[in-house]
């Protein structure tokens, strides 16, 4: 017997297949995932009751939440097949829990590495083109873009629905406009509305760490590139993508 999930999956992008594949590698259970237009097939082994355990955990604790996902059907099925592994490309998405860890454990490889990019979504290819050389400011110039450097924060500095802060949060880290709550940045900079984005990369990481450590929950940037979306009600609608992020 075979459980088997249909995930409705609104990009063309493989990383999201990716994740769960590098989670099936930890997990040693016998599961294959396949991706098609708009769909992510998953089917697991159920006998072995242990590995379906360790699997489920790690799927709470590793898979990251992505704006493209939709509904998920489940079903159990009398049905044979190979655990194939599944290869994603490279991608320009931020850093997952697994790289924020490694990024801040004196004891890893990758500890305060600002070139630092994913690599647990089981991607084929080199990524090293994806290097983020942003500068970052307490200042602000017109047209900026504003990095939250404490998640904590948000609900003070800005009015926001509860799926915008789930987009904000997801793997892709979309820039959204939001509306400003707090005084100090509408003085800042003379507006009511501005475009937010969560740290999205090692460097900004590094910086948001820095300027928490220095109680300061926001600073100011001009993006070379930018994934920009804009949310209505539960929809999604991306209306700039120069990372390359999904067709």
């Amino acid at each position: 017997m075979a459980i088997k999930q249909t995930i409705k999956y609104n990009s063309n992008s493989t990383y999201f297949a990716g994740f769960i594949q590098d989670i099936i590698n930890q997990s040693n259970i016998k599961a294959n995932v396949s991706q098609s237009e708009n769909e992510i097939l998953l089917l697991i082994d159920d006998s072995d009751e242990k590995a379906l355990k360790e699997f489920s955990e790690n799927i709470n604790k590793f898979l990251p939440h992505s704006i493209f996902l939709g509904e998920i059907n489940i079903a159990r099925e009398e049905v044979e097949f190979e655990a194939l592994e599944f290869k994603s490309s490279s991608y320009n998405i931020s850093l997952c829990t697994r790289c924020l860890d490694d990024l801040t454990n004196p004891d890893a490889d990758n500890y305060l590495d600002d070139y630092m990019k994913c690599n647990h979504y089981s991607n084929s290819a080199d990524n090293n083109d994806f290097i983020d050389f942003t500068t970052f400011s307490q200042r602000y110039k017109d047209g900026d873009t504003l990095l939250v450097t404490d998640t904590k924060t948000l609900d003070e500095l800005f009015i926001m629905t509860e799926h915008e802060v789930k987009a904000l949060l997801a793997i892709e880290k979309p820039t959204i406009e939001v509306t400003i709550k707090d005084e100090v940045i509408k003085e800042l900079t003379g507006k009511n509305r501005i475009n937010i984005k969560l740290l999205y990369s090692a460097r900004s990481a590094l910086t948001s760490l820095d300027a928490k450590d220095g109680d300061v929950s926001y600073l100011f940037f001009n993006p070379e590139n930018d994934f920009e979306v804009v949310l209505y009600q539960k929809e999604v609608s991306v209306i700039k993508d120069s990372l390359g992020i999904t067709k």
